[in-house]
């Protein structure tokens, strides 16, 4: 929210794809844990895309007895898709930034966005991570489950 404040709606939007990254490739390294080793220890391993990435967890069999429609990878590669128009914008309006004291740059209706984005982007992380990490969760206290429900998109069926 500081970021939009201050008028960085751009690196706003790069955390919030860089989220759908990192739970991408948190799923693919729990079950990958060789390529976890060689990725962690030699360098110039090669990163791996967003594409590979979705296209892997889409085949997986946890990810198909969760989700029959594949709904949720459809929603990441829209929002992952919406945040990347952001994150490689090539003018200089992108990187602005107020100096300690000038006005605020950003508006509310910058932080209304932001928080919609967010709103929209951290249920299906959440859904996406609870399908994964299945077990850990339900051996959760009750109140770390009802706080995890909480940040599950309605109707979710997963707990």
């Amino acid at each position: 929210m500081v970021l939009a404040l201050k008028g960085l709606d751009n690196p706003s939007c790069v955390l919030l794809r860089q989220s759908i990254e990192l739970a991408l490739k948190h799923v693919y390294f729990l079950t990958h844990p060789t390529e976890h080793a060689w990725a962690t220890t030699r360098e110039g391993y090669r990163a791996l895309t967003f594409q590979h990435l979705i296209e892997y967890v889409r085949k997986t069999d946890e990810y198909r007895q969760a989700i029959s429609d594949d709904l949720l990878g459809c929603k990441l590669a829209d929002w992952y898709g919406r945040l990347s128009r952001h994150v490689h914008v090539q003018n200089k309006g992108v990187m602005k930034y107020s100096a300690e004291g000038r006005r605020i740059v950003g508006t509310l209706d910058d932080l209304k966005l932001l928080d919609q984005r967010s709103k929209n982007v951290w249920p299906l992380l959440m859904q996406l991570l609870v399908i994964f990490q299945r077990d850990k969760i339900l051996r959760a206290s009750d109140i770390e489950k009802r706080l995890i429900r909480q940040g599950l998109p309605r109707g979710h069926g997963l707990l």
